[in-house]
């Protein structure tokens, strides 16, 4: 099949003005932190325009050999109002011939100074050998300084609520049919100290019981004529794995501005949300949800129903807390003994600890198929070296953030969650048990020797190594050995920056922001050039050193991770390592096999609610067979599956079913045969090609 017009496309297209403080001025490329957003606010520091493009090689998918693209682009700004150009810049496009995306970031010199609020702006995109536009984007700026100080309070919310289907009246809880349209509205008021040519757009963001977020962006629309009252209204589609309790949040320039909860599996309210009930959640849970509407409403709503964990080393008291946080009323709690055991078995009640699988995030490029994500599980209970005391509740928030060993295996479950990493899950959970140790010393007051924190994560791109480290995190986190566990990811490019002469000063600030947490060096070898004498990543290696031989600073982590034989070379040729991470803390994260990766393939496609045919089943199968014989080094593994899926199956599948016409549930989750592609990768490839063709 041909594809004629078209070869590069422009996916999408975003935009972000930034001024000197923001992160955008410190980190490229920063993808995750650009939205679609069409209005932004800005003040005196205003500095320049980020521009994010994401180009499709088309030929990927519709001809019959896959081609490479090498195009020059420009990228215009313009003043539409003036209608002038501002500035251009040309950027080069380069896609392999095996590859369908490719990211470009370019910065345009936007100042303050040069900028007129009433003007509305608007950036271009031009293939030049074609001469074609490949996309445009109209934005808006708005100054803070005139329209007041803060985007929050440029408009006021009067109340909220739903209309199901295609009704105009609010409620505040409905019953809604499976696969029906409803919409979330709040109507506001403008309070803007001087009133803008036109309305900033206002974000509505709706969380879902089941996790996931679905949000838009929306003008406001006047709802009278004397033009003080507006309402913004976003749609929303109720699903069975969508419905419950939910949480709608309305937004003015990424600050919340109000937001009430509402439920769509009953009872009917006739009403609207208004006053302090509109007032934003500090922090979104479903428990924060679900508590809110039950306060509400007289009638007790229950959460949706979870996983069953069936753990018999939960000792009674823990069960009772985690009743507790979830909101489990019919507890009781006279059948729990002075010594923390069972007395009397309680009510016929699900064990509510939330512990939920999800597959692959598309938006972490080293995570592996599954993984397992429990809540916090806060003791409340004090050890003590005689036996185990209920604690008062008007202690139980100052004894929350102390470590426990309650669940002294955490990790090791959460690793069982994951596909594959024998090797790492063995030697994670000697670790663990390690650490546990040394915290059962240390409450029973003997002295214990360091545990050492500092290692390597040896492995391809796709493995995993990203997902164990964010629990590993969690898991320090738990026991205190780290204050806080969280995971900051550098790479040479954000470690040496834009301009040379900041390596020392960026690693500093990046191990600064990992301050009770773990700083993951992602292709550290990378930062080595011994054949480069000149080379900046000597600055970095030597910050690090340095930071690392402080011993007064052990709240943090450092994990250097990359490709096996190139991490040895650098660990050779730099003794300083050896010392400071030993053999233990050298994790090998080992390519996942055929069986492995149809693994993760079927999770992901069950996460988000696809299937397989038979025969589809079997010739994915096959494809990920094929793949897998003839892969290489640089082999995507779980990264190479979910590119799979989302680059050739879901746009091939796309095509079909909108080709047909088809438009039932079913249709649009069935994956056909037909929709998976044979394998592209080389079997013997008898020379090697060099440059595209165009």
């Amino acid at each position: 099949m041909k594809y004629p017009n078209k070869s590069l496309v422009l996916a999408s297209l975003q935009v972000t003005p930034y001024d000197t403080r923001s992160v955008f001025a410190n980190k490229f490329p920063a993808v995750e932190l650009f939205d679609n957003r069409h209005d932004f606010s800005i003040n005196y520091t205003q500095k320049a325009l980020a521009v994010l493009m994401t180009f499709h090689n088309e030929r990927y998918l519709y001809s019959d050999e896959s081609k490479g693209i090498r195009r020059t682009v420009t990228v215009f700004l313009l003043d539409i109002t003036a209608n002038c150009v501002l500035d251009n810049v040309n950027v080069r496009i380069n896609i392999p011939k095996d590859y369908f995306i490719d990211k470009r970031r370019v910065d345009i010199p936007f100042a303050y100074s040069d900028i007129n609020v009433e003007h509305s702006y608007k950036v271009i995109v031009r293939d030049d050998s074609t001469k074609h536009i490949l996309g445009e984007k109209v934005f808006n700026l708005f100054d803070e300084q005139a329209c007041g100080n803060h985007p929050a309070s440029w408009y006021k919310v009067e109340k909220g609520g739903i209309s199901p289907d295609n009704e105009y009246q609010l409620f505040k809880s409905v019953e809604a049919r499976d696969y029906s349209y409803n919409r979330v509205r709040f109507f506001l008021k403008p309070q803007f100290k001087e009133m803008p040519a036109i309305m900033p757009e206002m974000e509505i963001r709706i969380y879902y019981p089941d996790g996931s977020i679905d949000d838009g962006f929306f003008v406001p629309e006047c709802c009278d004529s004397f033009f003080n009252e507006y309402f913004v209204a976003k749609p929303f589609l109720a699903t069975p794995s969508t419905k419950g309790i939910c949480y709608a949040e309305i937004l003015c320039m990424d600050y919340p501005v109000a937001g009430f909860v509402f439920s769509t599996q009953g009872p009917w309210e006739y009403n609207f949300w208004e006053g302090d009930e509109l007032a934003c959640l500090e922090e979104y849970s479903l428990k924060a949800a679900v508590d809110r509407f039950q306060s509400y409403f007289a009638t007790d709503i229950q959460e949706p129903e979870e996983a069953e964990i069936d753990d018999e080393e939960l000792d009674q008291l823990l069960n009772k807390f985690i009743a507790t946080e979830i909101g489990m009323d019919d507890f009781d709690p006279s059948t729990v003994s002075d010594e923390g055991d069972e007395t009397t078995p309680s009510t016929e009640s699900e064990d509510n600890n939330e512990t939920t699988t999800s597959t692959i995030s598309e938006d972490d490029d080293d995570k592996p198929s599954t993984l397992t994500k429990e809540d916090d599980d806060k003791a409340s209970t004090e050890k003590t070296t005689d036996n185990s005391v209920a604690m008062p509740e008007s202690e139980e928030k100052s004894k929350a953030d102390k470590p426990t060993t309650d669940k002294y295996n955490k990790l090791t479950e959460a690793l069982s969650g994951l596909v594959g990493l024998r090797e790492v899950k063995e030697k994670l959970a000697v670790y663990e048990r390690l650490v546990n140790f040394n915290l059962l010393r240390s409450i029973n007051g003997l002295p214990i020797a360091s545990t050492p924190l500092h290692s390597m994560f040896l492995g391809s791109p796709g493995t995993g190594k990203t997902t164990v480290a964010k629990m590993l995190g969690q898991m320090l986190a738990d026991v205190g050995v780290l204050s806080k566990g969280h995971l900051v990811i550098r790479e040479r490019a954000t470690l040496l920056g834009p301009n040379y002469s900041n390596e020392e000063t960026n690693t500093l600030n990046a191990i600064e922001e990992a301050q009770g947490g773990i700083l993951l060096i992602d292709e550290a070898y990378q930062l080595c050039q011994p054949n480069d004498p000149r080379d900046p990543g000597k600055f970095v290696i030597e910050a690090l050193m340095t930071a690392l031989a402080d011993e007064s600073k052990r709240d943090w982590m450092l994990i250097l991770a990359g490709y096996p034989d190139e991490m040895k070379r650098m660990f050779d040729i730099n003794p300083g390592f050896k010392s400071r991470i030993p053999e233990a803390n050298i994790y090998n994260f080992e390519d996942f096999n055929e069986s492995e990766l149809m693994e993760i393939a079927e999770r992901y496609l069950s996460k988000h609610k696809y299937e397989l045919t038979e025969e589809a089943h079997n010739k994915l199968k096959s494809r990920l067979s094929i793949d897998y014989s003839q892969k290489d080094k640089k082999f995507g593994n779980a990264r190479h599956v979910i590119n799979i899926i989302q680059t050739e199956i879901l746009p091939t599948m796309a095509v079909r079913v909108t080709s047909d016409g088809c438009k039932t549930p079913k249709a649009l989750s069935l994956i056909e045969a037909e929709d998976i592609l044979n394998s592209r990768m080389d079997v013997t490839p008898s020379h090697n090609r060099i440059g595209f063709i165009a």
